[in-house]
């Protein structure tokens, strides 16, 4: 007695009949010679067909080109290519703000045209933190500035950093942003520029406003520091910034002098971090400052 699930004499006998004519087939079937093309089918039926054939290849090349340029969806910085940098913008959602000069970017390619923002299942500003998380947004550190630094890993916060913080969030949270990448940096997060747009034309640097109401400074940094360009214009408006005594570059007020507050010199953002390098949690130093 066979297993119900073996194999029978009866069925190799039936498998035999179907696959023998394939096997004939496959034997005698050869590849048309060029005179035997020639012979079936007329010159312009040749040339259709090879019209038609360049065609399709076009056709899909030119789809292939436009899908990854404009409707390829960039979730994490990983997904970035070389091409991806410098010569071309991006298009998207800022969900969050983590500091005064660096936030999360939720690329829409297409943007309303594409149905963000108004059609079902793209509407980016209703997505709950989870769905930002399992969607993936990229870190983009914003090039040229360095904004007073919030309390971290127990370190104390700078003067003026809440008021930074708030500024970028005013500028660009729960907005629409168009960003340019530079390039990566050590943290995996996108050094890169930011725009936001006015009624759909009125375009207005992120950094340069940073700079030009004293809650940035220019990024003081030897490692591979990214200007964007318009350094010119960067350190003209920080400088500016300083001799009006705005934001982080202000003097204590009538009030405060009245009282005997002194003018403290400046510490930059650089020089608190080089400052609080070796501080541990509770705002210990590890090790002594020199």
């Amino acid at each position: 007695m066979s297993w119900p699930w073996s194999r029978r004499p009866k069925d190799d006998e039936k498998a035999k009949e179907v696959l023998l004519p394939v096997e004939e087939t496959l034997q005698n079937f050869t590849i048309p010679t060029e005179a035997q093309i020639r012979t079936h089918f007329t010159p312009q039926q040749i040339a259709a067909y090879a019209c038609t054939s360049a065609i399709s290849i076009t056709a899909y090349v030119a789809l292939a080109r436009l899908y990854k340029r404009f409707i390829r969806r960039i979730p994490t910085h990983e997904h970035l290519r070389p091409n991806d940098f410098r010569k071309r913008t991006f298009y998207g959602y800022v969900p969050s703000v983590g500091d005064g000069d660096n936030f999360h970017f939720f690329h829409t390619p297409g943007g309303r045209w594409a149905g963000w923002g108004w059609r079902s299942g793209k509407e980016v500003q209703n997505f709950s933190k989870v769905q930002i998380r399992e969607a993936g947004t990229i870190h983009l550190r914003l090039a040229a500035i360095d904004a007073p630094e919030m309390s971290h890993f127990g370190k104390p916060e700078q003067p003026f950093a809440p008021e930074a913080l708030a500024a970028l969030r005013e500028l660009v949270l729960e907005k629409y942003v168009r960003v340019q990448f530079l390039r990566r940096d050590q943290y995996d997060r996108v050094v890169g520029l930011a725009w936001v747009y006015k009624w759909g034309f009125l375009k207005t640097d992120v950094c340069m406003v940073m700079l030009k109401t004293g809650m940035a400074g220019m990024y003081e940094g030897s490692y591979k520091v990214e200007w964007g360009d318009d350094e010119e214009g960067y350190r003209a408006a920080e400088k500016k910034a300083k001799e009006r005594g705005v934001g982080m570059w202000q003097a204590p007020g009538l009030v405060e002098r009245m009282l005997g507050v002194e003018a403290k010199p400046l510490e930059t953002p650089r020089e608190y971090k080089t400052r609080t390098a070796g501080m541990g949690a509770g705002g210990k130093y590890d090790k002594v400052p020199k």
